[in-house]
């Protein structure tokens, strides 16, 4: 951060005194960073956060579709019905988390049924 220092002047005076001087400070960002090298710095999430949110998020869609096809195909259908199936339908299509150790160390990755490759965060 850079301090820079400017006076104004302030109309306080009638004219012909003289004007009074205060001064600001305002500080302004050296160099901006992209929102990657923030987090970077920041440590903010961890991969087992990131893998968690993943999961968390497909799980959500998965159960929101599946619930709005019940909900629309079967109007008879009780909601908790409805909520039991659609959980439990997205509980298997949704990604397997997989931890196993490496050389280089621990590796987190999501198995999906819906893809062929296994994404490794």
């Amino acid at each position: 951060m850079t301090k820079v220092s400017c006076c104004f002047a302030t109309s306080d005076f009638p004219i012909g005194k003289s004007a009074a001087h205060k001064t600001a400070t305002i500080l302004i960002p050296t160099r901006w960073h992209s929102l990657a090298e923030h987090t970077q710095k920041l440590k903010i999430m961890n991969k087992k956060t990131k893998v968690k949110i993943i999961w968390y998020f497909s799980f959500f869609v998965i159960f929101l579709v599946l619930w709005t096809v019940l909900h629309f195909s079967f109007e008879n259908l009780d909601s908790a019905y409805k909520g039991m199936i659609s959980g439990g339908i997205a509980g298997l299509l949704s990604p397997r988390i997989t931890e196993f150790e490496t050389q280089s160390g621990k590796q987190t990755q999501l198995k999906w049924i819906f893809m062929k490759k296994v994404i490794t965060v």
